[in-house]
């Protein structure tokens, strides 16, 4: 159970508060501020060797940066994605790189973990997303306050939002589950920390 409050992980290096520019000859990528956000789920929520399925990867291995032993699933359908993250060298035995639709992919594995970071799809139904997730694993969700998004996930009463990230340059990244916050955000129809670079959710499925 994780006491009310906040968990900070001050980084060492400078804040980039984007990724670069995509062009054709995009190769993989580890974003700074995720690997902070990844961190601090797995320090605050001791998650050794979770299953990970990340949905519209796009070109980034964030995941792998701070979980490399775990069985990752990267699923998209851009083949240059699909191509780069082959040539990223991740290791073979765990990581899954599957060029598909998202909702069409069924893991053959009980997910702890799904990663949502905003995917272009022609649809956004976060529910079809999260179906593999097992009881008691988390939901990083970034798509806050639309329709189809993370507000789908606050009215369904099989999820909890447990805490939110916030990004700071002076004072690195921080997670927050006290009460107060939660309920300011949950008394609200859209994101309440849109001004801070990367701010992610984290939902827990009952």
């Amino acid at each position: 159970m994780v006491e009310p409050g906040a968990f900070h992980y001050k980084p060492q290096g400078k804040l980039n508060d984007f990724p670069p520019e995509e062009t054709e000859k995009e190769e993989a990528r580890v974003d700074e501020i995720f690997v902070r956000e990844y961190r601090l789920l797995k320090q605050i929520f001791n998650l050794k060797h979770p299953t990970i399925l990340y949905p519209a990867c796009g070109f980034d291995i964030s995941l792998s940066e701070v979980f490399p032993d775990s069985h990752t699933y990267y699923v998209d359908t851009d083949p240059n994605a699909i191509a780069a993250l082959r040539r990223a060298g991740l290791p073979e035995n765990t990581t899954h790189i599957i060029l598909q639709s998202a909702y069409d992919f069924k893991p053959p594995m009980p997910i702890d973990l799904v990663v949502l970071r905003n995917p272009t799809t022609d649809k956004y139904d976060i529910v079809g997303l999260v179906r593999g997730l097992k009881a008691g694993g988390y939901v990083v969700e970034s798509h806050w306050g639309c329709s189809g998004g993370s507000r789908d996930l606050l009215k369904n009463l099989n999820f909890n939002l447990i805490g939110h990230f916030i990004h700071d340059k002076k004072l690195g990244t921080a997670f927050y589950t006290n009460a107060e916050r939660i309920s300011r955000i949950l008394s609200r129809d859209k994101g309440v920390i849109s001004k801070h670079a990367g701010s992610g959710y984290v939902f827990q499925k009952k």
